[in-house]
Order: C-alpha cells, then structure tokens, then sequence
C-alpha cells in the first residue's frame, strides 16, 4: 500500500471520501423514513443474533474467528452500531443495523453542518489524557490514537512529527489504543509509554520512536526487555517505568484512552484527528494535502 504513487493515494482519498459521505446519507436516510414507532421501539440486535450473522457471512471457513466488541444504539433514531474485528484482520469493522433488524449499512456515518466536526473537537479538549508537545495555547490539536506493535502507526508517526514541525503553532497529543485483540505485546507496551510520558511529554515520544525502531523484534516473551532498553535509552529509571506500567491505575489510564476513541468511533490505527476531524489511513494521503489540511485548521 505504502508504495503507491501520490496521484493514486489522491485518488483513493477521494472515492473513499464520496464512499463515506453516500453511506452516511444512506443511513440518515433510513432513520428519517422510520415512523416514531419504530424509532421508540427499536433496540440493538442481542450478542445471539450478531454471532448468528457473523457465522453465516464467515462460517464457511472455519479458520475464521471473530470477536464482538460492542453493539449499542447510534445518535440515529433506530440505527445501532455493531463492531467487531477478525482474527485475520489488523482493523475493527463497523456496521450499522436498521430498525427493522433485517438490514446493514456497511460503512461510516459522519457528523453534518457547518462546523461538523465540532463535537468531536470539544470532547477531544476535554478528555484527553496522553502525553503532548507543542504549545499550550494551539491553533491547530492533533490528537493521534496510536497502536506501538501496529505498522501502519510505525509509519505514520514521522508524518505527524514533520506537520507539527512544519506548521507553526501546533499541539500534537498521543493516544494510546493498542488493539490488544489482535496485537499480543501492544497493551504492555502503552502501559510503559504512558508511563514513560508521564515523565516527559518529550521522552513519551522518543521512547515511542525507539519502540518503533524495534518493533519487528519484539515478542511478547522479549516485550519487558526490549521496553525496559528503549526506557533505558531515554535516560530513565526502568525499574521504576516497569513498576509504573504494572500498577493498575495505568491500566485504567490507558482503558480511558481506548474509550475517548470508541466515543469518537475509531477502530483502526492510525488514527489522527486535526481539530477534530478525523483521517484515517492518512499515511497513505500526499505530505502537501496534510500540510494543507493542518494549515486550512490553523486559520479557522
């Protein structure tokens, strides 16, 4: 994916962009053609009922496993979200059940208006609880939900250093949401960046950077070692960033992180939201489109 050429990468932003914004119509649609009956009495498809589904989409093959994350009612009168994610998948998967429960949307519903990212924006403000750098007082928050054993997040997180270099005035603040369903290292590894930038918003993100360099290398049996090292790198204690990353209160400061993103609906990584609006897959846009993009926020 990563060696497509610009033009294509554009391209593929776009379609998927018109993708987007049809489904979430779509969706709208349906919800403004149920009748207030249906919108009252309609309820989320039980656990029974999305497994039954699952098993007839992916049942044939029975290598596939899959894992329920949530099922709960949308913004939407009638329409409910359900999400889940495939062992053979390095993303979650999101649909949306009509009110009827005999239909899904497949796809993702976006905010609408003039500022229709704006909801998104002042939750961000509010609850985030990563480690950051930039300017307190910013034009533009960049708020990146970051998975360590994801390579995708490896090579995105350059992407984002360079825009926050390259346009004056920005904050950027790091998530952690390590998809621990499929990624058997990424939980401990949060738990040691969260500590790490508990420390330093600036050690936070070079042992990040160290994290990535190694990430190849790392196993869930060598996870501690290599965690400690890249610690070590930064000039800290790794004994105590061990006992850090151990205490339940950083668990529960990284369980926080994992559901600010659910709120605000990602279920892949990486992915960064510029003001609050969201990009997903942005490693694959042009550098200049993002720079624009950041630079657009900047003057808002």
């Amino acid at each position: 994916m990563y060696g497509k050429t610009h033009e294509r990468s554009a391209i593929l932003l776009t379609v998927i962009f018109i993708f987007v914004l049809t489904v979430g119509a779509f969706a709208q649609g349906n919800a403004v053609r149920s009748t207030p009956a249906e919108r009252t009495a309609a309820t989320p498809p039980s656990e029974e009922t999305v497994n039954a589904f699952l098993r007839r989409m992916f049942g044939f093959d029975p290598s596939v496993k899959w894992k329920i994350l949530s099922i709960k009612p949308t913004e939407v009168p009638g329409i409910s979200a359900v999400t889940y994610v495939l062992a053979t998948e390095q993303r979650t998967t999101e649909i949306f059940v009509t009110a009827d429960g005999r239909h899904a949307i497949v796809g993702k519903m976006i905010p609408f208006g003039a500022d229709p990212f704006a909801d998104y924006r002042t939750k961000l403000l509010s609850s985030v609880n990563g480690f950051s750098k930039g300017p307190a007082a910013s034009k533009v928050l960049l708020v990146e939900f970051s998975d360590l054993q994801c390579p995708h997040c490896k090579a995105a997180e350059p992407i984002v250093e360079k825009l926050q270099q390259d346009v004056p005035g920005v904050k950027l603040v790091y998530q952690q949401f390590p998809l621990a369903q499929i990624h058997d290292w990424a939980m401990k590894a949060a738990e040691y960046s969260d500590c790490a930038g508990r420390s330093s918003g600036d050690k936070g993100f070079a042992f990040n950077d160290a994290v990535f360099a190694e990430q190849e290398q790392i196993t869930p049996e060598n996870a501690a070692e290599k965690l400690g090292a890249a610690v070590q790198a930064q000039g800290l204690d790794s004994a105590k960033i061990a006992a850090c990353a151990a205490d339940p209160a950083t668990a529960r400061r990284v369980q926080q992180s994992l559901d600010l993103g659910m709120s605000l609906e990602v279920n892949s990584t990486p992915t960064l939201f510029v003001n609050g609006r969201p990009l997903v897959g942005f490693a694959e846009v042009p550098y200049e489109t993002l720079k624009m993009l950041v630079e657009f926020e900047a003057k808002q």
